[in-house]
């Protein structure tokens, strides 16, 4: 009779669990379309979508190919996601201000030396990169790192001023970076001018590196070992690392590249100088952490460090952020500061006024990857969202606002109660 009853039991849930599948299914047809014609278009090879809701899958799917060779993309495999390391690093920062360590609006010279009587750039010579300076009128401080107003730029994508500045001194992106490590790089960085004083406006730059630094002198490990210890391993992350694993290796998508008019094809192909670079870095041993952009791993874990924000710090009855400090991350934290929405420590935000998207609700809170990887949390309807692509660069038109209105339409026809616009 137990038996029997089990069985039933069983049958049951089965019956529940393919009923609601079929339904999900139905309501994220569009969204299906979206990308399906994204991937016909040449545009991206493919993509994994996660979507949670109430902390349970509600959608997972992967859609195209995952290398040249045409092989189906699955829902597990491993995408670089470059500056979607900065929340995690930010998270890293945070659990040492919460074991009074360090304190938010410490000096950063505090931890390193070198970033004493730090100098602002006062004029600037593109023929021979030389440069004048003036002395900055305060000093950087954690804070300033945290939300992107220290002043300090990014080589590569950066000002023309900062990318030539960097490229002189040899000062990394954290991307397919094995010459130097953290403190050769971020030593170098503190001898070079400040691009406006701190505080004074929102520059995107290696401030997470800066940060990813100040972490390992004070825990006395590398960054990764770090994350592994304190974020990763307490949220089941099992398969999200700065150097992946021999065993996770044949899980790694292929970086395509989509250039103006031209097709669709494997970073390598498209740029033979830089391509392999960033095709292989996350396959070997690095020495250089990148708390800005270094780390790769599937959809699902990075869907288990956002469910933990979302539950305020807690994720399967394990305390990784106190409460105070989800809040100080997902808060709007630069004032007037001119930016083109809200931010917070390590993530734009929603605003009431300042709107990154007519879909989510304020105070959602956001970012991705310049690979083409993107999420978003949205607290009031409970939603976890994070859409995974390997391409760079690309042509593809911008379609993420579209993506997100069928989202939360499929989202609204799944379990309801969710914001109509």
């Amino acid at each position: 009779m137990r038996k029997f009853f089990l069985f039933s039991l069983f049958c049951c849930f089965a019956f529940l669990n393919s009923h609601a599948q079929k339904k999900n299914a139905a309501a994220f047809k569009q969204l299906d379309a979206l990308i399906y014609d994204q991937i016909q278009k040449n545009y991206i090879n493919g993509a994994v979508v996660l979507i949670l809701h109430n902390n349970q899958p509600l959608y997972k799917k992967a859609y195209g190919y995952r290398n040249s060779e045409h092989d189906s993309l699955k829902t597990d495999d491993i995408f670089r996601m470059a500056s979607q390391t900065k929340a995690i690093t930010t998270t890293a920062v945070l659990q040492l201000i919460e074991e009074k360590k360090i304190q938010l609006h410490d000096p950063v010279e505090k931890y390193i030396p070198e970033f004493a009587n730090p100098k602002v750039i006062a004029t600037f010579n593109a023929a021979d990169t030389s440069f004048t300076t003036v002395p900055a009128k305060r000093s950087i401080t954690i804070f300033d790192l945290l939300t992107h107003t220290s002043g300090i730029d990014y080589p590569f994508i950066g000002s023309e001023q900062a990318k030539a500045i960097y490229e002189k001194y040899q000062i990394p992106t954290g991307i397919a970076t094995n010459k130097d490590t953290l403190a050769v790089a971020i030593k170098k960085l503190a001898a070079l001018p400040l691009l406006h004083q701190p505080g004074e406006k929102w520059t995107y730059g290696i401030n997470l590196e800066v940060l990813g630094y100040i972490i390992e002198k004070i825990s006395g490990a590398n960054l990764e070992t770090v994350f592994i210890k304190k974020i990763f391993e307490p949220l089941g992350m099992n398969s999200t690392f700065i150097s992946l694993p021999t065993t996770l290796q044949p899980r790694l998508v292929t970086l395509f590249s989509k250039l103006q008019g031209q097709p669709l094809v494997p970073a390598g192909e498209a740029m033979p100088d830089i391509g392999p670079l960033i095709e292989d870095y996350p396959n070997h041993a690095s020495t250089f952490h990148a708390g800005g952009a270094g780390l790769s791993g599937p959809i699902e874990d990075y869907g288990k460090f956002l469910s933990m924000l979302l539950n305020n710090g807690i994720w399967n009855n394990k305390r990784v952020l106190s409460e105070e400090s989800v809040k100080e991350m997902t808060r709007h934290q630069i004032g007037n500061i001119p930016f083109s929405d809200e931010f917070g420590l390590g993530f734009q935000i929603n605003g009431a006024t300042k709107k990154t998207s007519p879909y989510m609700n304020e105070g959602a809170y956001l970012w991705g990857g310049m690979f083409g990887t993107a999420y978003w949390v949205d607290p009031k309807e409970k939603l976890v969202v994070l859409l995974y692509t390997n391409v760079w660069p690309t042509a593809h038109p911008n379609f993420s606002q579209e993506f997100q209105k069928l989202v939360y339409e499929g989202v609204r026809q799944s379990v309801g109660n969710v914001k109509k616009n």
